[in-house]
């Protein structure tokens, strides 16, 4: 009978972990970048999410060895010599701080960049990885906040 109630509570505890998300607005994440990069020209780049939270883990635990199609056009468009500002989005920090990231540690070295600054909102926590990546590669990083 004891077995019954604690497979129904494993169930909804499981259920409810597999639901959480860290979401927000692509709208939101652009507003604080165009802010950020002060009216110069800007190019969006798009950082597909998906809507589940293990889905999600498992994007940011792969893409920095398999790659994505959002990583090949970061790294063409930073590659660049002259290029606009570029501006990255994403439905899910985490997702887009490690596409960001692992583009900008795939960037050729010792190529002539534009000056232009790559922007992304989110979280802070992703601040020190994503710069640290950014000064390797001789790119302006700016973060802004979406909160």
């Amino acid at each position: 009978m004891k077995k019954i109630p604690l497979f129904l509570v494993l169930i909804v505890m499981l259920s409810g972990c597999g639901t959480t998300n860290n979401k927000h607005s692509s709208k939101d994440a652009m507003s604080a970048c165009i802010a950020a990069v002060k009216g110069t020209d800007f190019l969006v780049v798009s950082v597909p999410a998906a809507d589940s939270f293990i889905a999600n883990k498992l994007i940011v635990a792969s893409v920095k060895t398999t790659g994505s199609n959002a990583i090949d056009a970061l790294v063409t468009t930073m590659s660049l010599s002259v290029r606009p500002a570029i501006i990255v989005v994403g439905d899910n920090d985490e997702v887009t701080a490690v596409t960001l990231e692992a583009s900008l540690l795939k960037l050729p070295q010792g190529t002539v960049r534009s000056s232009k600054p790559v922007c992304v909102a989110g979280a802070d926590v992703h601040k020190t990885p994503l710069q640290a990546a950014a000064d390797s590669a001789g790119i302006q990083l700016v973060m802004a906040s979406n909160r």
